[in-house]
């Protein structure tokens, strides 16, 4: 099943406890639902997905917060692809 979410905050998210970051993507209609963990090579395939244009640097805040995109769910509600609102293209999760 495939919905249209906003973006609501994006960029590493840090867990003290275990000393870890990673970069996570908090999406919502409009409240926050739920979040996408990303490596740095699913990070630029989601920007260029959505034609983010970053060619000359800038925070994933600022490149993606507010953006809509189309997020794919299995039958038990996991997000397996994230893509343009408009179906065209998508990036498989992990």
């Amino acid at each position: 099943m495939s919905n249209i979410y906003r973006i609501n905050k994006a960029g590493i998210y840090g867990i003290g406890h275990y000393g870890v970051f990673e970069t996570r993507i908090m999406i919502g209609q409009p409240d926050t639902c739920g979040s996408i963990k990303l490596t740095p090579e699913k990070l630029k395939e989601v920007l260029d997905c959505l034609h983010i244009d970053w060619e000359d640097g800038g925070f994933i805040n600022d490149l993606l917060n507010g953006q809509m995109v189309s997020i794919t769910t299995d039958d038990d509600g996991y997000f397996i692809s994230i893509g343009d609102p408009y179906g065209n293209k998508v990036v498989m999760l992990p």
